[in-house]
């Protein structure tokens, strides 16, 4: 709370001595994870840059990881360390901020002559965790600076109600996410531990965090997982676990085709690919996944209890798919007769459907189209 007062007041400073400064038309600042991470649209975006060798915009990513910093360096990255004198410099002369989250810092200090382009981190299904907070005074002072002329990037037409209706902007273009161009570029762009080649299919249980997740209950039991196990090894399928990074209490036995990838994965959209099965709850990966056109099934065990703590922007089980499980029985049948829901006309219709209904593009043009907005922006 302190962390972010201060950075809340240092921000107002900056934007007092921002608003002297003119600003760079092309020059563009990228950030994900409150500055903490590399992932995401913003990271899409900005390799999509570098890769084709791009020389009308000026892009570097700021960071507050100090080993990030390192890292990006060594790969001669455009990069910036928060809080240094360049950041600085390079900050107040910015024009455009490239973010999937809401940077207390960057936010309150943007002025009339900055542009925002929010991306998200996935398509909104249950809500943003920014509209569970705003009615909280000190949250309404930090998201002062979200204002008409910020623009939100979205999927598809179809999303733009509900996400108008949380930040109250008109501001939307539906340009897809660059996160997704990975899917269709065939890109192998994750380095694990594990050889995932020496396996027939990959199952994942990608499970989203949860507000309560002091106090969640354990998903899987010790004996549906040996369950699980032998059914994966008969079939030589690897079962991995990767709880979401902001859950705590998800602990297991690692078993010889049940993996935990906990830590393994900095950004879960390179490792899309690999699945040959996702399995999740409320997370927004699905919708994603879904443009692989392979099976996913969603795994509601605390639906009562989560639905506590957070409202979804569609009526979960009329309009998704599914297939649904609410208990580790229910998912284990699933998990098990996964080919013949991969023969239901019925079934694949319905999934086309949805998958139709929230990507409006479906190609590895998203980060081609975002580039040439923002040119189109920095035009005089």
């Amino acid at each position: 709370m302190y962390q972010k007062v201060i950075e809340v007041v240092f921000a107002q400073l900056l934007k007092v001595i921002s608003l002297c400064v003119p600003k760079r038309s092309n020059l563009v600042i990228c950030s994900s994870g409150h500055g903490h991470r590399y992932q995401w649209n913003p990271r899409s975006f900005l390799e999509f840059f570098l890769d084709q060798s791009l020389t009308d915009l000026e892009i570097v990513w700021a960071t507050k990881s100090k080993s990030m910093y390192k890292q990006m360096q060594d790969k001669w990255f455009p990069v910036i360390y928060v809080f240094s004198i360049r950041w600085l410099t390079t900050l107040l002369r910015t024009k455009f901020f490239v973010l999937e989250n809401f940077d207390t810092l960057l936010v309150n200090m943007l002025t009339p002559w900055n542009i925002l382009i929010q991306t998200f981190h996935g398509i909104p299904l249950k809500s943003i965790d920014y509209k569970t907070k705003r009615e909280d005074r000190f949250n309404k002072i930090i998201m002062f600076g979200l204002r008409e002329k910020n623009y939100y990037v979205l999927s598809s037409s179809p999303t733009v109600s509900e996400t108008l209706t949380v930040f109250d902007t008109k501001n939307k273009v539906v340009l897809w996410y660059p996160r997704n161009d990975v899917l269709y570029q065939n890109k192998q762009n994750i380095e694990l531990s594990v050889d995932l080649s020496s396996y027939d299919q990959i199952y994942a249980y990608l499970p989203t965090w949860r507000d309560n997740s002091a106090t969640i209950t354990q998903p899987i039991s010790d004996a549906m997982l040996e369950k699980i196990n032998e059914y994966c090894a008969q079939h030589n399928i690897l079962f991995i676990i990767n709880p979401h990074p902001r859950t705590r209490g998800i602990t297991f036995e690692e078993k010889s085709h049940v993996k935990n990838f906990t830590g393994m994965i900095e950004d879960v959209q390179d490792f899309l690919v690999h699945i040959d099965l996702l399995i999740t709850d409320y997370s927004s990966s699905f919708f994603d996944y879904m443009l692989t056109d392979k099976p996913y099934i969603l795994y509601c065990y605390d639906y009562d209890e989560y639905m506590e703590h957070r409202e979804m922007y569609y009526d979960y089980f009329d309009e998704m798919v599914g297939p649904f499980a609410r208990t580790e029985q229910e998912l284990y049948s699933l998990v098990t007769s996964v080919q013949e829901r991969s023969v239901d006309v019925t079934y694949l219709a319905d999934y086309a459907s949805l998958r139709d209904r929230i990507h409006t593009h479906q190609d590895a043009n998203a980060s081609q189209r975002l580039y040439e907005f923002i040119v189109e922006k920095c035009l005089p």
